[in-house]
């Protein structure tokens, strides 16, 4: 039996050898890869993006055209292999990661590098965004979009200068979620151990999910309706002040909270519930729950 367990073995070790050593005669060299492609935008009002490994960003730009420009390193002998797809369909333009065929994973060197797809799209109202990829990164740069949905499991998500006017639905899992100086009409952002920051943001309604990931959060005094709900995460946030007719609701199961606003008076104050209000009627309100998280509100 132990023969037959070592010749086993044996097999195995010159067959990886084997693979190993044609890699090695054909050459491991890395060749810098760069491919451009542009078209008319014409009637284009839908964008999609689905990469795995590929880093994504798409970004307005003073043009009528929309331009895929992809960036990385690949194996010399893999240079003129296609990396992505676009296809047209009707209104949607779509572009696709192309996974290599007979890849042998085990080999640190069978992949492509650092891969980046950058599409730049005209300055104009779409439709609707979509962005999914797997371990790569999203950016969504200046870009106005009616609707987005964007999703990532171990990469990170950052927005930044943009206009959504209807919804945007984000989520990550491992991945960290960013954005700054946007205009959302209504979101919901799920995240599972990443953390969520959303700064200088405009909108009506925020939905906002974390497990063991934190919420940092910085809002004007306009948006109507945040709710926020934690396991472990902590939660911080900041208000524009004067705020007027504002609730804020917090409830733990153990965790802390704590209101830094002169103007809150409380109906409740305890260490894991809080119930308060700025003038009557509210039509601003911050409904925050946790299960062992501590959250805290601050004016600015």
């Amino acid at each position: 039996m132990k023969k037959w367990i070592v010749s086993l073995l044996a097999i195995l070790i010159v067959g990886m050898a084997g693979t190993i050593t044609i890699y090695l005669t054909t050459g491991i060299s890395r060749a810098s890869v760069i491919a451009e492609e542009s078209f008319q935008a014409g009637e284009i009002t839908r964008i999609q993006v689905a990469a795995t490994s590929m880093n994504v960003t798409v970004k307005s730009q003073s043009s009528d055209q929309i331009e895929a420009t992809v960036k990385g390193d690949v194996l010399e002998k893999d240079q003129e292999e296609q990396l992505y797809q676009i296809e047209q369909t009707d209104d949607t333009l779509m572009i696709t990661q192309k996974e290599k065929e007979n890849r042998v994973g085990f080999l640190p060197w069978d992949t492509a590098k650092n891969l980046h797809v950058t599409v730049s799209v005209p300055e104009k109202l779409y439709d609707n965004v979509s962005i999914e990829t797997t371990s790569g990164d999203i950016v969504l740069d200046h870009a106005e979009t009616a609707n987005a949905q964007i999703t990532s499991t171990s990469g990170d998500v950052d927005l930044t200068g943009d206009k959504i006017t209807d919804s945007l639905v984000m989520e990550a899992t491992s991945g960290d979620i960013q954005a700054e100086n946007n205009t959302i009409e209504s979101a919901t952002i799920r995240t599972t151990s990443g953390t969520i920051k959303n700064k200088q943001v405009e909108g009506s309604q925020f939905e906002y999910e974390a497990t063991s990931g934190d919420v940092v959060l910085s809002h004007s005094g306009e948006i109507a309706e945040v709710n926020v709900e934690t396991t472990s995460g902590d939660v911080s946030v900041e208000y524009d002040l004067p705020q007027e007719r504002f609730e804020v609701d917090f409830q733990s199961s153990s965790g802390d909270g704590r209101v830094s606003m002169e103007e809150v008076l409380f109906e409740e104050k305890s260490e894991h519930n809080i119930h308060g209000f700025i003038g009557e009627n509210p039509i601003h309100v911050l409904k925050v729950r946790t299960s062992s998280g501590d959250f805290r509100l601050k004016g600015r």
